[in-house]
Order: C-alpha cells, then sequence, then structure tokens
C-alpha cells in the first residue's frame, strides 16, 4: 500500500496536475457537484415527495351539513309548530341528505361528513313518518268530534 495523498483540487474544482504531466488515477478525480442532475427519491405511485405536487384534503360537504340541520330543526318544530313546518323541512332533508350521501360514496376520501348527510337523510325519514302519525291523528280527532253526539 502506498500512503500516497489524492491530488489536492484547484479552485475550479480541477485537479492539480503533478509536474510530470498525466492524469490522477481515476479513484481521486473530482466530479463536480453540478454535474449530476437532482433526482427527488422515488415514491410510491400516487404519494409525492414532501415538498412536490400538491396533496388535497379532505374537506366537508355543505349538502351533508345542511341536511342534517333541516332534519334538526323539522324534529324540533314538531311540539312547537305541529305538522306544518316539519311537513316541509323533513322531505327536504331526506332529499337533501340523501343526494349528499350518494355524491359522498361517489368520492371516498373526499369528504369527512357522510355522517351528518346519513343523519339529516334518516331525521327527515323521522320527521316525515312523525308528520304523517300526526295528520292522521289530526283527521281522526275531527272525524271523531264530527260524529260525536254530545251536546255543549
Amino acid at each position: 500500500m502506498s500512503d500516497q495523498q489524492p491530488p489536492p483540487f484547484g479552485e475550479n474544482g480541477d485537479p492539480i496536475v503533478p509536474p510530470g504531466g498525466g492524469t490522477p488515477p481515476p479513484e481521486t478525480q473530482h466530479i463536480p457537484a453540478y454535474a449530476e442532475p437532482y433526482q427527488a427519491p422515488q415514491q410510491p405511485y400516487g404519494q409525492p415527495a414532501y415538498g412536490q405536487g400538491f396533496v388535497a384534503t379532505s374537506q366537508s360537504l355543505g349538502k351533508a351539513t345542511t341536511s342534517m340541520v333541516l332534519g334538526i330543526i323539522g324534529l324540533a318544530t314538531i311540539p312547537i309548530c305541529g305538522v306544518l313546518l316539519t311537513l316541509f323541512l323533513s322531505p327536504t332533508a331526506f332529499f337533501i341528505g340523501r343526494s349528499a350521501a350518494k355524491e359522498i360514496e361517489a368520492a371516498p376520501g373526499r369528504y369527512t361528513n357522510g355522517g351528518q348527510a346519513k343523519a339529516g337523510w334518516i331525521m327527515g325519514v323521522v320527521g316525515i313518518v312523525l308528520t304523517v302519525i300526526g295528520i292522521v291523528l289530526i283527521a281522526a280527532l275531527i272525524a271523531v268530534g264530527a260524529f260525536s253526539e254530545s251536546d255543549f
């Protein structure tokens, strides 16, 4: 083994040639940093490396939130307003919630509030059922009152 040091390099990165001429051995040749282009580390398909590209985050769908709010208001107004307001709000909550649930299922991972859509259309169904029961009870009370033979 020889104790030879690799030749020193000049300011521009080129090796200083010994006085006898010739080139230094290949293992001591300096390759400037700009000679090889940078290549980013390879990532699995569909996953960009850190700092590359734009990765969309999940978001909430406004229709899902709307259906849940309409369902809550529809159910909450049954004792206050009877079936009049619920007659409008519950079917609206059902149809908007069902539409939002289908849209969320069609784009998995894009929206985060699938539970709100499902809650909205379920509350819409419950509100529709309670509205129908309320209308039937009101009609029954009117019928019983009309056919009763009580004299006041």
